[in-house]
């Protein structure tokens, strides 16, 4: 209806995206497929892809949002609005999308927005979309809570075959000794054995309607459970070697400056972080984050002055939103057989399915046609595999659905190592146990108070 407030969730590739383009009438469909008002102008704006021109993607998403917004749309389209947003930028929009007076419909997977803003999901999930109004809070308890329900009576059910089995098994016991009284009988003249044979066969079909029905109901309830968009859980295992341990995998920065071909665009730095510590690095877009990481990464292309004590470079892991340090013309198998040359197959293999790449299909696919998803769970994958004492993470979550996102949450919250974090997404900074968070403003470092 006019004025509804809609927010698109769902994995991706469940079809969003293609949706929001149907409606801004970016793709052909039948006419009848979709009725809309004659009276409709309707805005739209794209997901803003990674680009390496002048203007940063938030500074690019607000001009093409201010395009749209001079037609005067009375229904607005956004899809991944806050991909590329810093924190004063994400405020800005969520005062915009809660004072937007006409129809707005939003994919997005930010936690934030969708429960700050919407009130309406519409769940695109297994090529079917499920409609719920209401707080996001509660769409996603009254998921888990029909989740557990569904899987109780998946439990009583299968309590159920094993039961009737057993059953089973003990007639056609019974029916084997009955079989052989009655060949002792049948000498005797007697006619017990064809009593027995017939007892056996009944409870024969008996068990074979009741293990039917059984199955029925296991399949009926396992597509509900389908529907719910269930989520596979992973369960990392992290090893940092004792060769390792020796080596400073801390942080150390004294009177420190960064920047580029002479120009700083930090000064005065003071940082003294211990290992095991997690810290958050905060600020806006174009504040110096990412040159930071790579100042400890030791890029030479970043110049550094100042007394600094960084950790080897051997023992420092990274991974940003594009996933670079995957080989594209590699298979998943190979990317991961490649840097664990000394395990067996099998230990290749459970390790793989530790992360959900289980089918062979799966684990024969080549790195360049996998989904984001996909190659966030294969980076998480080789961090695992050859953990390193310190993990550097540049806005991992931008692109991600909600399901790789908690992914990704519960692999760094089971990391063991030193970890630094450039992050947007406050609500991931909030469930990955910082220690400490640091905010870069005016050239400078300061220590938030959390």
């Amino acid at each position: 209806a006019y004025g509804d407030r809609i927010a698109l969730i769902g994995q991706n590739g469940s079809g969003k995206s293609t949706f929001l383009k149907i409606l801004a009438g970016q793709l052909p469909i039948p006419k009848s497929a979709i009725m809309m008002p004659d009276d409709i102008k309707i805005g739209f704006v794209p997901q803003i892809p990674t680009h390496d021109h002048a203007l940063s993607g938030g500074e690019y998403f607000n001009k093409i949002l201010t395009k749209e917004l001079l037609k005067n749309p009375n229904m607005l389209l956004l899809d991944e609005p806050t991909n590329h947003l810093d924190r004063r930028q994400r405020s800005h929009l969520v005062r915009f999308l809660n004072s937007f007076q006409h129809t707005l419909l939003i994919a997005t997977h930010d936690v934030d927005v969708l429960t700050t803003c919407f009130n309406t999901f519409l769940h695109f999930e297994n090529g079917q979309t499920h409609l719920f109004r209401g707080h996001y809070g509660h769409y996603h308890e009254m998921v888990c809570k029909k989740r557990e329900s569904l899987l109780k009576e998946l439990h009583i059910l299968d309590l159920e075959r094993k039961s009737l089995h057993q059953s089973l098994m003990q007639e056609q016991e019974r029916a084997k000794k009955s079989n052989r009284r009655g060949e002792k009988s049948i000498q005797n003249r007697k006619w017990p054995t064809v009593v027995s044979s017939g007892k056996a066969r009944r409870a024969n079909e008996t068990s074979g309607r009741k293990k039917k029905a059984i199955r029925d109901d296991r399949e009926q309830l396992e597509d509900q459970l389908k529907s719910l968009r269930v989520r596979e859980t992973i369960e990392p295992k992290f090893s940092i070697t004792t060769s390792t341990r020796s080596h400073h995998h801390g942080l150390s920065i004294k009177n420190g400056c960064v920047g580029y071909e002479g120009k700083d665009l930090l000064r005065h730095l003071q940082l003294e972080i211990f290992p095991g510590e997690r810290i958050a690095f905060l600020g806006d877009n174009g504040v110096g984050k990412s040159t930071l990481l790579k100042a400890i990464l030791g890029n030479p292309n970043v110049q550094c002055s100042g007394e600094w004590r960084r950790p080897y470079l051997g023992d420092m892991g990274y991974l940003d939103q594009n996933y670079r340090a995957l080989s594209s013309h590699k298979t998943v198998e190979e990317e991961l057989k490649d840097r664990v040359c000394d395990w067996t197959y099998d230990h290749v293999r459970q390790h793989l399915n530790d992360f959900l790449f289980r089918k062979n299909e799966e684990v024969k696919k080549l790195v360049s046609s996998l989904s984001g998803g996909e190659r966030a769970r294969l980076s998480l994958c080789l961090i695992a595999a050859q953990t390193p004492p310190v993990l550097i993470l540049d806005e991992v979550t931008n692109n991600l659905d909600l399901e790789t996102r908690e992914h990704v949450i519960r692999v760094i919250n089971d990391y063991p190592g030193t970890l630094f974090v450039v992050s947007h997404d406050d609500d991931f900074l909030n469930k990955i146990r910082l220690t400490q968070s640091y905010m870069l403003q005016n050239g400078t470092l300061e220590r938030k108070d959390r």
